[in-house]
């Protein structure tokens, strides 16, 4: 019986050493959502993926599609070259270094190939491009900037409170004050940058007013915004959807924030967006595409 028992144990040794273990366990985190300015990329097969060095991981297709940058696979000595402005990246599969040009850098992880796709180091990659990335581990979020066409300056003239006036008759704070200024511009004149916000596009959509804009510091929100119809401005928005840093789309409903009334967006001739530097009133007024006279 004892015998019986030893064998029993031998065999079970054997066949545990004989399992084998991976090298790289990678996982699946399907709530991963990436963001690249603020609109939210879709991963039709490979999703993003979390190795054990607790990187994260994403399809090379997606750099070269998303970033601007252009992706080859070298087959022989299974390498991504990446190609962006004057920068070459060789990322070899499977080794804890890469090559910006001529110069070797060590990383933290490794390139890799998970069911056929080549998945590669996000913050790496997105860092060598010249891009913002940042992680909100709560809402298992990346929010990823690119870089952005230069911004024009703020032309503003002296605002008077009478000019554009509130459909309630109370001037909006500070923007009775000397030093307040207004500027008028088309949407062809974006970016334009005010009062430290960066403003690159405004669309609109069946429930919101989206402003795709460029913060300078993390904590600031997102620039304020009026409506503007006959000449008045009306309706203060807030915006719905907080992203801290960089370059974000937010959203601004187009039901009132006051009285919860529905607004027929077509008859909204501009939007008035408005901030504060050094204290002074700024306001940039933009046509809204959906204006129907």
């Amino acid at each position: 019986m004892k015998k019986k028992r030893i064998l029993t144990m031998v065999l079970i040794l054997c066949l545990s050493s004989a399992i084998p273990v991976l090298a790289t366990v990678v996982t699946s985190i399907d709530e991963i959502k990436v963001y690249v300015n603020g609109n939210k990329m879709n991963f039709p097969d490979q999703k993003p993926m979390i190795n054990n060095d607790n990187r994260t991981l994403v399809p090379v297709r997606f750099i070269s599609e998303n970033l601007g940058a252009e992706v080859r696979w070298n087959n022989q000595i299974r390498t991504v070259i990446i190609s962006y402005e004057e920068s070459i990246i060789r990322l070899p599969i499977g080794k804890n270094h890469a090559s910006i040009g001529v110069r070797e850098v060590v990383l933290d992880t490794k390139a890799d190939i998970v069911n056929e796709r080549t998945m590669v180091p996000l913050r790496f990659i997105s860092e060598c491009l010249g891009t913002e990335v940042q992680w909100n581990g709560d809402k298992k979020e990346i929010y990823i900037s690119t870089k952005m066409p230069p911004a024009n300056p703020f032309v503003g003239q002296p605002f008077k409170p009478s000019d554009l006036p509130t459909d309630d008759g109370y001037p909006i704070y500070a923007s009775d004050r000397v030093g307040a200024k207004i500027m008028y511009a088309e949407l062809g004149e974006l970016p334009i940058n005010v009062g430290g916000y960066i403003i690159y596009n405004v669309t609109v959509d069946k429930e919101n007013i989206n402003i795709t804009q460029h913060v300078d510091e993390i904590n600031l929100i997102p620039i304020g915004l009026y409506m503007v119809e006959n000449n008045e401005i009306t309706r203060c928005r807030n915006y719905q959807y907080v992203q801290k840093g960089g370059t974000f789309t937010y959203a601004y409903p187009i039901k009132s924030t006051l009285d919860e009334t529905p607004t027929n967006i077509n008859t909204v001739s501009h939007f008035a967006l408005f901030t504060y530097e050094n204290m002074e009133f700024r306001m940039l007024v933009l046509p809204n595409p959906a204006y129907e006279g």
